[in-house]
């Protein structure tokens, strides 16, 4: 909440004559990796057409870390060992590195993990769900 307190000391001795001193005092507070990542929602579902271009994008998943610095840079990862879905990490974007057949496949269901910067590092998951539209 609050990251800097400056405050003013003032000293004054006991003789005769008194005399006195002052000074100001910064502290600055380091953060503490102690929040989770969060997604903005637990499940993000996304509509796509059929026959949609490799390497497109299909949508996008948003997180923040209430963090600082390094202990809130995120890496995004796609749970599962699938290579169908790529994420971008600066955008949350997610895309296919194939077209969808409807006739095939009607629906894709992934995790995605947030991952981040702290030691140790915190991380949180959401669920994706795509659905493949007729065309």
């Amino acid at each position: 909440q609050t990251d800097r307190y400056e405050f003013k000391v003032n000293a004054k001795d006991k003789g005769i004559p008194v005399l006195q001193g002052s000074t100001t005092v910064i502290v600055q507070v380091a953060d503490k990796n102690d929040n989770d990542p969060k997604f903005m929602q637990d499940i993000f579902t996304f509509y796509v057409k059929e026959n949609l271009q490799p390497n497109s994008p299909v949508g996008m998943v948003t997180v923040m870390d209430a963090d600082k610095g390094r202990n809130a840079e995120m890496s995004l990862y796609i749970e599962e060992n699938s290579n169908i879905f790529s994420i971008e990490n600066d955008t949350g974007t997610i895309y296919s590195t194939m077209s969808f057949d409807r006739e095939h496949q009607t629906t894709y269901t992934f995790r995605v993990k947030a991952v981040d910067g702290g030691d140790p590092p915190r991380s949180a998951t959401a669920t994706v769900s795509l659905f493949v539209m007729d065309e």
